[in-house]
């Protein structure tokens, strides 16, 4: 989802201001969050993440003089339609039909955990136990440098949080169960198996990835 505010042509382009900030932020706090939030006038583009306004992934201008319209035209439909490109049609399972993309998994109490986890990188990560699989997708989420301490809490409830930057929900009761990952936030790693599946789901989602890309090898 992108979350962009259309100006007149030639008008001020101050995203730091913009009413699509605002709605960005609303969208945020409902646990909806767009991966981008822009302003335009057609032809100046300004993108960003909602927590990082000020390191924008595009900065276009599209009347510059000094670099091909072709190439500018292209930098800026690489932004725009990025998880069409990237994630809209999720790659395959690999090697063989087994595999099960992540949403469409079965867990249930006393079955077995999956044997392996693929991501759309194409990395994969063994599995032992079923909180595995939500605390293997947000280190993979922090390799990739999409689960920042900028972005939390994020929040199962209004009241607790899955990922945090300290040990304690929102409403100030410690986390019963945690993972410290390995940029130093706080997973809330305890759960069912449909639980923690829910959860890696949540985690994607909030840092943009489609869970359909990523997928699970039973035992």
């Amino acid at each position: 989802m992108i979350v962009l505010e259309a100006k007149a042509l030639g008008g001020k382009i101050d995203l730091a201001s913009s009413a699509a900030v605002s709605y960005a932020w609303e969208l945020v706090r409902a646990q909806t969050p767009p991966q981008l939030v822009g302003v335009t006038d057609g032809v100046r583009w300004v993108l960003a993440e909602p927590h990082s306004l000020k390191s924008p992934r595009l900065v276009v201008d599209l009347a510059k003089k000094q670099t091909r319209p072709e190439t500018l035209a292209l930098e800026l439909a690489q932004v725009l339609w990025r998880r069409l490109w990237e994630n809209g049609q999720p790659p395959p399972p690999p090697n063989g039909s087994q595999w099960v993309v992540l949403p469409a998994f079965s867990g249930t109490r006393g079955s077995r955990p999956p044997k392996r986890i693929h991501f759309p990188d194409g990395e994969e990560v063994e599995l032992a136990y079923w909180k595995d699989i939500v605390v293997v997708t947000a280190e993979w989420l922090v390799r990739k440098g999409l689960l920042t301490p900028d972005r939390c809490p994020i929040l199962k409830t209004p009241k607790s949080a899955l990922v945090h930057s300290e040990p304690v929900y929102p409403a100030g009761k410690p986390i019963k169960s945690f993972h410290v990952l390995s940029n130093g936030l706080y997973l809330d790693s305890h759960g069912s198996a449909p639980a923690v599946i829910q959860r890696a789901r949540k985690l994607l989602s909030h840092c943009g990835v489609d869970p359909q890309a990523v997928s699970l090898l039973p035992r």
